[in-house]
C-alpha cells in the first residue's frame, strides 16, 4: 500500500505562505501553517529523511531557544 500519496485535502497546502531554502542536500520549509502534512508525504515519496520542529520552540539561533 502507498500511503504517501497526497489527498484532495493536502493540495491546499501547497498554495499557503510558504517558503523553501535549500542548502546542499537539505530543504528547509518556513510557514505559519500548522499542518504540513502535503511537504512532509512528498519529501518521503522522494526518499528524504524528514524533521518537523516548531521554530516557535527550537529557533535557528540557539542564542533564542527557550
Amino acid at each position: 500500500m502507498n500511503l504517501n500519496i497526497l489527498g484532495p485535502a493536502d493540495l491546499g497546502q501547497l498554495v499557503s505562505d510558504y517558503h523553501l531554502n535549500r542548502e546542499g542536500d537539505q530543504i528547509t520549509v518556513t510557514t505559519d501553517e500548522s499542518e504540513v502534512s502535503a511537504f512532509v508525504k512528498l519529501f518521503i515519496e522522494a526518499g528524504a529523511k524528514v524533521e518537523v520542529f516548531s521554530a516557535h520552540d527550537y529557533p535557528s539561533d540557539s542564542d533564542d531557544a527557550s
